[in-house]
């Protein structure tokens, strides 16, 4: 009997947690997370051909969120759980191109270029995690 494949938001949320860590949700409230759910199907429509209409709708979705640096980077991990990480790179600025984040400072693509790294002892159990920029960001 073949299992059946885990839904999307289920997927998603696991490689979001798997890249910045498992406190990554904490910082959302209770109109962040509808927001974010909606947005992950937004960037599949935009993946399966949606163009500057998914792009639309993806900037008013995170109008609904708060515009923290935290919640922010769970938003950006969506792109590249659903497309690829190249995508990050030409998507997250058109989408927020507008937008200001309240606690950053500087070019908001800056976001995209952040990834937790973990830790591990000699047994191969994670022992702790740390997060660092990517160098293929270019930013």
């Amino acid at each position: 009997m073949a299992s059946r494949p885990k839904p999307l938001l289920d997927e998603t949320k696991a490689f979001v947690r798997y890249h910045l860590g498992k406190g990554c949700f904490a910082p959302h409230t209770g109109q962040d997370h509808p927001a974010w759910c909606a947005f992950v199907y937004l960037v599949q429509c935009h993946a399966h051909g949606g163009g500057e209409d998914a792009i639309e709708a993806m900037r008013r979705t995170l109008q609904c969120a708060q515009t923290t640096e935290a919640v922010m980077r769970t938003f950006v991990q969506v792109i590249p759980a659903i497309a690829d990480w190249s995508t990050v790179r030409d998507l997250w600025p058109k989408i927020t191109d507008r937008l200001a984040v309240r606690g950053f400072t500087g070019d908001i693509r800056r976001l995209t270029a952040y990834e937790r790294a973990p830790i591990y002892d000699a047994n191969h159990k994670e022992i702790d995690a740390k997060i660092f920029a990517h160098g293929w960001s270019g930013l």
